[in-house]
């Protein structure tokens, strides 16, 4: 399995058990050669990531939190602070109610700026990206709410979600719409209302 169907996989159980708000490839001409192998999400040639929360290590050019899954199908959660600033403080705090470790250096030391906890469901991404959903994000965006830091950690826009995804899902003929609710969540004021995101039924590349 290569990792553009994992990208497919993903974001299509995103779709089907209505997420929002979650980040995709922007249009972008620095973007234009991997979201033309099926690159939907941030990351590489080995693995994705996928943030709920708009805030971004600029150092690590990754979100400041991201579950990702790599071509082995290996998943994790990882928080980063490369600037070792207030989401630092942040993050060493929420990292115990959530079970993740400081990384190691090359010189086996503790990274002041990076943290991680595994996933183990024996290759079942899908699973894992359920368990994340389920149990881990809701605490971090409790965090989030009690330690008045949504300034830090912004959801989503609305406007910027639902026009990433629709270009997304506009540029490849891998996904289909049949069968998905098309109604897309409201993100940030008003969140709990409901609008339909039209989407194109023939799509093309």
């Amino acid at each position: 399995m290569g990792i553009e169907t994992i990208h497919e996989t993903v974001l299509n159980h995103l779709l089907k058990y209505g997420q929002v708000g979650f980040t995709v490839r922007t249009k972008d001409k620095r973007n234009e050669d991997k979201l033309n192998k099926g690159y939907w999400f941030l990351g590489n040639d080995g693995f994705l990531s996928v943030s709920f929360w708009n805030s971004r290590d600029w150092r690590n050019k990754t979100h400041n939190i991201f579950f990702a899954i790599n071509s082995k199908k290996d998943c994790w959660i990882e928080f980063v602070d490369k600037d070792g600033g207030e989401k630092a403080l942040f993050f060493e705090e929420i990292s115990l109610a959530l079970g993740l470790k400081r990384l190691k250096t090359k010189r086996n030391e503790e990274d002041r700026f990076l943290w991680k906890k595994e996933y183990t469901n024996g290759g079942d991404y899908l699973k894992s990206l359920d368990e994340f959903l389920k149990k881990d994000k809701p605490i971090i965006d409790a965090f989030i709410q009690a330690k008045g830091k949504t300034a830090l950690f912004p959801a989503i826009s609305q406007q910027d979600f639902n026009e990433n995804l629709k270009h997304i899902l506009e540029r490849t003929k891998k996904l289909s719409t049949d069968g998905l609710d098309t109604k897309i969540l409201s993100m940030g004021q008003g969140y709990g209302q409901s609008y339909p995101l039209r989407l194109k039924k023939n799509h093309t590349r």
